[in-house]
């Protein structure tokens, strides 16, 4: 498994993500193709295809700056999820920025979350692979994300630095404001 930029594929793999942009992700939250794939041009952004030999497995948008990456997309074709992909995704993900502090957001776990069985499954695969709490949450749009990562001892004003840097880029390609608010976990 390897992680490739956008910008070394091969036309088919770039319309893959393409089609893979469209199913995974719900017309409300999804980003327009185009706009990842100019996003990656930038210094604060990767867009990164997962590859097993020459199959297209997935893809990643990370915002990045010198201490952290950030995943702010996540998707795995669907003919190869459930077979152990996801999480060789991270692995290379973890190859990649071998000395960043990744960092993931996950919605929040109430009770009336309509998918709440979903969101537990998904934090069981994240804790799986290693990605540890980190007794933070993150709001922004009226939402609250509670905040994993892959390295203990989790760099609150790092991350924070992060999000500073990609702030006003975020606000020209999303509808809701991103103002984004790191606060103490908030115990359920």
């Amino acid at each position: 498994m390897y992680l490739i930029p956008i910008e070394q594929l091969e036309h088919k793999d770039i319309r893959k993500m393409k089609r893979l942009n469209r199913e995974a992700f719900p017309k409300v939250e999804r980003i327009a193709f185009d706009v990842l794939a100019e996003l990656s041009k930038t210094d604060q952004f990767d867009f990164l295809a997962c590859k097993d030999d020459e199959r297209f497995i997935g893809f990643f948008l990370i915002a990045k700056n010198k201490a952290d990456a950030y995943l702010i997309f996540f998707a795995i074709a669907k003919r190869y999820r459930s077979k152990g992909y996801g999480g060789a995704t991270f692995i290379a993900l973890q190859e990649y920025y071998p000395s960043k502090q990744i960092v993931l957001d996950l919605e929040e776990m109430t009770d009336e979350a309509p998918n709440i069985k979903q969101r537990e499954v998904k934090k069981e695969f994240y804790r799986r692979i290693g990605f540890m709490e980190t007794g933070y949450d993150l709001q922004y749009a009226n939402k609250r994300f509670e905040l994993l990562c892959n390295k203990e001892g989790f760099n609150k004003e790092s991350f924070r630095t992060l999000l500073d840097e990609i702030k006003d880029i975020v606000n020209t390609i999303k509808a809701e404001k991103f103002e984004p608010v790191i606060t103490g976990r908030k115990v359920l």
